[in-house]
């Protein structure tokens, strides 16, 4: 099973908690999620560094905001349609919040979780990657 395989099942399997088949716009979300993610992993040998990272940490934000608003939908009383607006809105002042406050910041998200232990080349040392 490749890292990108590896990854994608443990989000599924995370998500799958919140039954997310439910919901039809964001489980075609989610799918647009998992796309980035696999063009992602296309391009990992052939992008530079930092807009790799950038990329990574888009992904990583509209994971986590997807998993919040998901096991609060309820209480939030919020439509389908308005978190996936919410989501695409909030994304990049969600990775500022996170990288100023670390009390903002979840547990790391099934991607980087994964991708830390799939990348660590055999001496040990993590990649470039593991950021967290």
């Amino acid at each position: 099973m490749s890292e990108f395989e590896r990854i994608v099942k443990e989000l599924d399997c995370f998500l799958d908690e919140y039954d997310i088949q439910n919901h039809q716009i964001l489980n075609t979300f989610y799918f647009e999620l998992k796309n980035e993610l696999y063009e992602l992993f296309n391009e990992y040998k052939r992008k530079e560094l930092l807009p790799l990272v950038t990329c990574m940490l888009q992904l990583e934000s509209k994971i986590q905001l997807l998993s919040f608003y998901l096991r609060t939908m309820d209480q939030l009383k919020l439509a389908e349609t308005e978190i996936v607006r919410l989501i695409k809105s909030e994304y990049q002042l969600y990775i500022f919040d996170s990288m100023l406050c670390k009390e903002n910041i979840e547990k790391p998200s099934m991607l980087f979780k994964q991708v830390q232990k799939t990348s660590k080349n055999k001496n040990g040392h993590c990649s470039v990657l593991c950021f967290r």
